[in-house]
């Protein structure tokens, strides 16, 4: 996957400035693709370039001029292209569990205090996360009939979210069990 595959995404619902599209990233997408403005600024140039996307300049009196930006056919038909494709999932650089894995060299306290910081970043997602579903009556798990019921293929990664923070939230706590009884032992 790339920055500009989900950019071709966010632009097939309608055109949206730099600006749009990362808000977009920071409140929906941010569960599955992280981005800065200056990447996307810079992939949008490249899309343009590849004649992917085109830009409209919106005129604006009281801040500066922006490039609203929609997709081509040729970028209609490379998003196509790419959503066909099997997903190859990449990323797997975690600092996290890097830390986690290496965690001997500094006390039980030490790695119970990561682990429930931890803990808290995960809840507050895991919160989040659920509080968009419960405003979109997506059920989690999705029942088989789900698509019968109106669901949309962009609630998958939702539900998706919602499933791996619960799943991070139980390992978490269960490494956190793990480590106090190592102290209930000594």
């Amino acid at each position: 996957m790339t920055l500009q595959h989900v950019i071709l995404g966010m632009l097939r619902r309608g055109p949206k400035s730099g600006y749009d599209l990362n808000k977009q990233l920071e409140t929906t997408i941010r569960f599955f693709w992280e981005a800065d403005i200056s990447r996307i600024y810079r992939s949008l140039r490249s899309m343009q370039e590849q004649g992917w996307v085109e830009f409209e300049t919106v005129v604006q009196d009281d801040s500066p001029n922006k490039k609203v930006y929609s997709l081509t056919e040729q970028g209609r038909s490379e998003l196509k292209r790419w959503l066909a494709e099997p997903g190859k999932p990449s990323g797997s650089n975690n600092p996290f569990l890097a830390q986690l894995h290496f965690s001997d060299a500094i006390s039980i306290q030490e790695q119970l205090h990561v682990l429930t910081v931890r803990r808290e970043e995960v809840l507050e997602s895991l919160a989040e996360l659920e509080r968009r579903a419960r405003l979109q009556d997506l059920p989690v798990p999705l029942p088989h009939d789900a698509l019968e019921q109106g669901v949309t293929r962009d609630k998958f990664s939702l539900e998706y979210g919602v499933r791996r923070m619960r799943l991070e939230l139980d390992w978490v706590e269960n490494t956190i069990a793990v480590l106090r009884a190592d102290i209930d032992v000594d």
